[in-house]
């Protein structure tokens, strides 16, 4: 992932919006910190949580999951996970 300064990044967000719409993801930095990450949609979060329930599913279908479905999203909604 490439870092960018904030400066940088504001004088060239057209470029930086089209890096990011290519698939790119890329880090915003402020004097050497890093203050935010651009990424597109599918790359963040909800490529995590798809893999997650992937990997869930499979552990389900080998009956090798000992809960359901329904008590992890408890567990979520909870914020035990």
């Amino acid at each position: 992932m490439e870092r960018i300064g904030v400066e940088e990044a504001r004088h060239t967000l057209a470029n930086v919006i089209k890096r990011v719409e290519a698939g790119e993801s890329i880090m915003l930095t402020r004097y050497g910190k890093d203050v935010a990450h651009i990424a597109p949609p599918d790359t963040d979060q909800t490529h995590k949580l798809k893999t997650f329930f992937s990997m869930l599913r499979k552990l389900k279908k080998n009956n090798s999951l000992k809960v359901d479905f329904k008590e992890i999203k408890e567990w979520i909604e909870e914020g035990r996970m």
